[in-house]
């Protein structure tokens, strides 16, 4: 029997949960711990858990949270009283809790370490997601991994994640432009000197799980922006392993479906850069923000994991065929009209094909060649730094309202109450999981 979703008020107990009386809980999955546990060891693992319970009871302290760890260390249950302004205040009180624990990293031992948290509302929680190359990886990958999403998060927080827009423009007439792709780039905020790219620091934030924070980041950046350029249309990249449809993305979404005039001028790309076998989770995201207004692309068509039955499902606005295919060697390799029969396909399922990488004349004329109707690249159009610092709900600049910090939490207390359900918990009858729900749009079923 599938578990339904459900909607509101109703998807707000977790009978596992530790709660007080009739009121709210909900726990926090963290998505890293097995793999911190094996890198770092098992005692930094708990007391990250523990630090990010302390963060949950003093940045919620308001409404009188209770936070208590799992014996893995992987969950913490987070209680709260039951008063009606918890109940009605429960989305918001959600993105809080994941933006006051996604967003900066917890110092253990002097080791700044980032959570990969998700919310859940079921009876069990489900298994955590971790990168299985993680493990793999050893240490020292993990550990490097870890420092250069820590710059990365603080280079967001502090103001120094910069758009780099670069223009799609008509290939039989460049006066026109389907949008503007939009990139990042971290940099010096005195000198606008390029620090680093997301080649340096994506790979590492989908080896450790944290991909999520950073798209979202992403797109709430690109609203900011169509909201003071009301003439605008941008691109914004989320990888497919963002592409989860829960409570990450909830406030967007709610937003873009609000402010219509903003999600008609926003066009998601959906970049698939790790092999993924079920395509259904990043189905539902793509028709979630269709449904919210938006225009979906495929970026990389022809090189990425999804291939074509990813774009059948998902039925593209716009499809972007990867650079490596406007390349002379792939001209040589695979015949001169081999570009034309993929933008032929590529056209039988979008609207728009866009064949990016031109980089030289020659680029050009193949794509001409090809019947495209819109290119990209450096040669048609160089990309531009934006001069203004990219807004997300981690500046003040979004408008959003920082959790309310309260007094410190004594560790000892969230230890003994953890050790306290530990035992109710051993002697308690065991009981089979049926299913559950995590946070998602009102009314919809699980698959």
């Amino acid at each position: 029997m599938k578990p339904t979703r459900q909607s509101g008020a109703d998807r707000l107990r977790s009978p596992a949960a530790p709660s007080t009386g009739d009121g709210i809980a909900l726990h926090v999955c963290i998505g890293n711990a097995a793999m911190l546990r094996g890198i770092y060891g098992a005692e930094t693992a708990t007391a990250f858990a523990l630090a990010l319970a302390q963060r949950i009871e003093a940045g919620l302290f308001d409404l009188g949270a209770v936070a208590t760890i799992d014996g893995d260390a992987d969950r913490i249950w987070v209680g709260f009283p039951p008063e009606p302004l918890v109940r009605d205040r429960l989305p918001a009180i959600v993105d809080d809790l994941l933006l006051l624990l996604g967003s900066h990293p917890v110092v253990i031992d002097g080791t700044p370490l980032l959570a990969a948290v998700s919310i859940c509302v079921e009876t069990a929680a489900p298994e955590p997601r971790r990168p299985a190359s993680a493990a793999a990886a050893g240490d020292w990958r993990t550990k490097a991994d870890m420092r250069v999403a820590v710059a990365t998060f603080e280079a967001i927080a502090e103001g120094r994640l910069y758009f780099l827009f670069q223009s799609i423009t008509g290939l039989l007439d460049p006066g026109l432009t389907l949008y503007q792709e939009c990139f990042t780039r971290i940099v010096d905020r005195t000198t606008d000197e390029e620090l680093q790219t997301p080649r340096g620091f994506i790979p590492a934030l989908e080896r450790l799980g944290l991909t999520r924070r950073f798209d979202r980041a992403v797109i709430e950046g690109g609203i900011a922006f169509l909201r003071a350029n009301p003439t605008a249309r941008i691109g914004c990249n989320i990888s497919a392993l963002s592409a989860i449809d829960d409570a990450w993305w909830t406030p967007v979404l709610d937003g873009l479906a609000a402010a219509p005039d903003v999600a008609s001028r926003l066009v998601v790309e959906l970049t698939e850069t790790t092999p993924r076998g079920d395509i259904a989770p990043i189905l539902e995201v793509v028709r979630a923000f269709r449904r919210a207004g938006c225009r979906i692309a495929i970026d990389n068509f022809g090189a990425g994991f999804s291939g074509l039955r990813f774009a059948v499902a998902a039925a593209p606005d716009i499809i972007k065929i990867d650079a490596c295919y406007v390349r002379e060697q792939a001209a040589e390799a695979f015949g001169a009209t081999y570009l034309g029969h993929l933008v032929g396909l590529a056209a039988c399922l979008a609207t728009d094909v866009v064949v990016v990488g031109i980089e030289n004349d020659a680029d050009l004329v193949r794509a001409r060649e090809a019947a495209a109707d819109w290119v990209q690249g450096r040669y048609v159009a160089p990309a531009s730094l934006s001069r203004t610092a990219m807004a997300s709900s981690w500046t003040p600049a979004a408008g959003r309202r920082p959790p309310r910090p309260g007094p410190s939490i004594a560790s000892a207390a969230i230890r003994e109450r953890t050790a306290q359900w530990a035992r109710q918990s051993r002697t308690a009858d065991e009981q089979p999981w049926s299913g559950g729900a995590t946070l998602g749009a009102p009314g919809e079923v699980a698959e």
